[in-house]
């Protein structure tokens, strides 16, 4: 009976710290979400300085990314592709420990993919958008 109780009330941790892991990967998942969502709007209004300074970086894009990088690069994707419509869904993606989130964005004249890849460390360690594959 002491056997039957313990393998019940060890079964009973080990659920709980699964459950605990799913939960805390979804958090994970949700945040990345929401990043890559943020860093959008910031594109749209044109808020290059909060990108950088927002989000936390791997040192070797924190030394190479700044605000006029950024609004270069944004001005001439709406020289190529017209005004940001908007996002059309966002997915994720595992890549060895990377987490690539892949948000399809609709432009006047064409889509493109904003592509953020996390390290894991959770730092932002590839921003760039690319077309979408048809």
């Amino acid at each position: 009976m002491k056997n039957l109780f313990f393998l019940a009330a060890l079964f009973l941790v080990f659920s709980n710290i699964s459950a605990q892991n799913e939960n805390e990967k979804k958090e994970s998942k949700d945040e990345k979400i929401k990043i890559s969502e943020e860093i959008l709007k910031h594109f749209e209004n044109n808020e290059f300085d909060s990108i950088v300074k927002k989000y936390e970086y791997t040192s070797d894009v924190a030394q190479v990314l700044t605000s006029s990088m950024l609004e270069q690069a944004w001005n001439g994707l709406y020289t190529q592709v017209g005004k940001f419509e908007k996002s059309e869904g966002v997915t994720i993606q595992e890549q060895g420990e990377n987490k690539i989130v892949i948000n399809k964005c609709k432009f006047e004249k064409g889509n493109l993919n904003l592509i953020l890849t996390f390290d894991v460390e959770n730092k932002i360690a590839g921003l760039r958008f690319i077309p979408v594959n048809p």
